[in-house]
C-alpha cells in the first residue's frame, strides 16, 4: 500500500470519527434538559481538556482547531460550556454528572463506550489515545477500526433519528 492510500484511510478515519462525535453531541443535547454551559458546578477542567492536546490521535482529529486551546481554561468558556466541536477527550462522552443522567442518556454513554472499545489495542496493546504517532497503526487494524466506526456511525444516526 502506498503512503497516499494509507493517508486517505487516515482521513477517512478522521472524518468518520468527527461525524460520530457531532451526532453524539446532538443526541446528548436533545436528551439532557439542562446544559453544561449553565452549570454553576462545572466538572470540566483543564486536566481533562489537556488530553486532547497530549494525545497524538486527538491532535490529529483536531487539526487546526488545536490553536483555539487555552492553557488556563482548556476548551471551556464560562456560560458557554465546552467550545470543542470534535476531538474531545473520550471521557467527555462517557461521563455525565448525576444532574444530567437519566435512562434516555444511557444510550449516549453506551455509544461512547463502544468508541473507546473500538480504539483499544490498536498498536502494541495500547489504546489509540496512548500511541505517539497515528501512522504506527497497521493497515489491517486501521481498516478494521474504520469499518467498526462506520457501523457505529449508522447506529448512532439511528439513535439520533429516534430521539429527535
Amino acid at each position: 500500500m502506498s503512503q497516499r492510500e494509507y493517508h486517505n484511510y487516515l482521513l477517512t478515519l478522521k472524518n468518520v470519527h468527527i461525524a460520530i462525535e457531532k451526532i453524539l453531541q446532538q443526541i446528548i443535547s436533545i436528551q439532557t434538559a439542562e446544559s453544561c454551559s449553565k452549570c454553576d458546578n462545572v466538572c470540566c477542567n483543564v486536566e481533562i481538556c489537556r488530553e486532547s492536546i497530549d494525545s497524538a490521535f486527538l491532535r490529529f482529529i483536531l487539526g487546526p482547531e488545536i490553536t483555539k486551546y487555552r492553557d488556563d481554561t482548556g476548551w471551556y468558556t464560562p456560560e458557554m460550556g465546552c467550545q470543542l466541536e470534535f476531538g474531545r477527550p473520550l471521557i467527555c462522552y462517557e461521563y455525565l454528572c448525576s444532574r444530567l443522567k437519566n435512562k434516555r442518556i444511557d444510550e449516549s454513554v453506551q455509544i461512547s463506550r463502544k468508541i473507546i472499545s473500538i480504539y483499544s489495542n490498536v498498536f502494541a496493546k495500547k489504546h489509540i489515545l496512548e500511541i505517539d504517532n497515528v501512522s504506527k497503526i497497521k493497515f489491517h487494524k486501521l481498516k478494521q477500526i474504520i469499518d467498526e466506526l462506520k457501523a457505529l456511525k449508522e447506529e448512532t444516526s439511528k439513535v439520533l433519528k429516534r430521539v429527535a
